[in-house]
């Protein structure tokens, strides 16, 4: 569970590279400190909230790493998400994050890079699960990106049910998520 900040997990113009620190160097740390072996087929990578924007980039990002990904509660249109942080006080997070011209990445387009990772070949493509709760205040986001991903022929599941944005909720959602992994690692 890697710290991250409120970056989301951007290389951000004003900050630190979350986003390459996450995606490579993390990997990296793990596979010398644990000894495990990071082969793509065996490797998943899942997140909550701004973390299930997270793991749903790396995931999208990096489908050579990555063989499956999942999100509760995703974060997973932080252009969106943006105004709503000024508001709230972080207007110089956000421009932390985006620099003075607001510029979000199309690298950190989760929309964009799904599309990306839709015209890989099929053994290629990450597969993709996002849960969101009914009562979650990103529940509309979740359901356009459910939208635009069912869209895609690429490996996607979303699953959907009474909750918030809260721990209740995203511990529900391990059960469908270790499924969902084991699902991957047995095909």
């Amino acid at each position: 569970m890697p710290e991250a900040h409120r970056s989301f997990y951007s290389d951000m113009v004003y900050g630190s590279d979350y986003f390459t620190y996450v995606s490579r160097e993390l990997p990296g740390i793990c596979e010398q400190l644990f000894r495990v072996n990071h082969l793509r087929e065996k490797t998943f990578i899942a997140g909550l909230s701004m973390g299930g924007y997270g793991a749903l980039r790396c995931g999208l990002a990096r489908p050579d790493l990555y063989r499956a990904c999942a999100g509760f509660s995703g974060a997973v249109d932080p252009l969106a998400l943006m105004p709503q942080m000024e508001q709230m006080g972080m207007a110089k997070q956000v421009t932390a994050i985006l620099g003075t011209g607001m510029m979000f990445r199309d690298d950190a387009n989760l929309f964009k890079l799904a599309g990306r990772a839709a015209c890989l070949p099929k053994d290629e493509q990450p597969r993709v699960l996002v849960t969101c709760g009914e009562s979650d205040s990103l529940l509309a986001d979740n359901r356009r990106f459910d939208a635009h991903m069912k869209s895609l022929e690429i490996p996607f599941e979303y699953k959907e049910w009474p909750g918030d944005h809260d721990w209740k909720f995203w511990e529900e959602s391990l059960e469908p998520m270790f499924e969902f992994f084991e699902k991957e690692i047995q095909q």
